[in-house]
């Protein structure tokens, strides 16, 4: 059975947390849906997931490991 994956990266808790309680207020103050604080790497990868796994596990043995400084948020229109 096919289904859907996206691949993302999450913050530290610390920061997750925080970027967490912002998103929650400003999806209260426009009535929109709350979102994972997240920097997707990858969206919507269809397939079995053994296949999407063996694959995404591939790609991580790959790359080598990389920081990320945070520096703010915004948003963007779909």
């Amino acid at each position: 059975m096919s289904e859907e994956f996206s691949l993302w990266l999450i913050p530290p808790k610390e920061l997750y947390e925080q970027l967490r309680r912002v998103i929650a207020d400003l999806s209260t103050q426009h009535s929109t849906p709350r979102l994972e604080p997240h920097v997707s790497l990858y969206g919507r990868m269809v397939g079995e997931r053994a296949e999407i796994f063996a694959r995404t596990r591939d790609l991580a043995e790959q790359i080598s490991p990389f920081f990320i400084q945070f520096r703010g948020f915004g948003q963007r229109d779909e």
